[in-house]
C-alpha cells in the first residue's frame, strides 16, 4: 500500500486515510470485528485482515495496512464488549483490493463501504469467537 494509506485508532475512534481521504468511525458505532482470512490460502494467501462493521457501513483494513492491527488491537481494548468473529472471504470485489499491480489478484486493501456490498465478498463463518 501506498505509505500515505493508514489507520490509527484516536480520540475514540477509527481513522482510516486511504488514497489522501479521510474516514472516521467513531467506536461507539462498531457493532462487530470480523478477524478475516481467505478461503482460498493457497491461492490467496493467508494473511489477517478485518472487517469493521457498523450500521451501515464497514471498514476494510487489510492486511498489509500500515498502523492496521494497531487500530484494531486499540479498539479492541477500548471497547471489549464489541463483538469479535472470524470469517473466510471467498472473494474480494476489483474495487476493495490492494491498489497497483496487485489489484489483479485478490488482496484486500483498505477503504470503506455500504453494509451491502459485504454480500460480494462471499463470507463465511470461520470459527471464531463469537459466531
Amino acid at each position: 500500500m501506498p505509505a500515505s494509506d493508514h489507520a490509527r485508532f484516536e480520540k475514540n475512534s477509527l481513522v482510516l486515510q486511504v488514497r489522501g481521504g479521510k474516514a472516521v468511525l467513531p467506536a461507539r458505532d462498531v457493532e462487530q470485528v470480523y478477524d478475516c482470512r481467505m478461503a482460498d490460502p493457497v491461492a490467496h494467501g493467508d494473511e489477517a485482515f478485518h472487517i469493521v462493521l457498523a450500521r451501515t457501513e464497514f471498514f476494510l483494513l487489510g492486511p498489509f495496512l500500515d498502523g492496521g492491527l494497531g487500530a484494531i488491537d486499540a479498539l479492541k481494548a477500548f471497547r471489549p464488549e464489541i463483538p469479535v468473529a472470524s470469517r473466510f472471504v471467498g472473494r474480494v470485489p476489483f474495487r476493495y483490493r490492494q491498489r497497483g499491480w496487485l489489484r489483479l489478484f485478490p488482496i484486500p486493501g483498505a477503504g470503506r463501504g455500504p453494509i451491502g456490498d459485504l454480500t460480494s465478498f462471499d463470507l463465511t463463518s470461520g470459527g471464531g469467537e463469537d459466531e
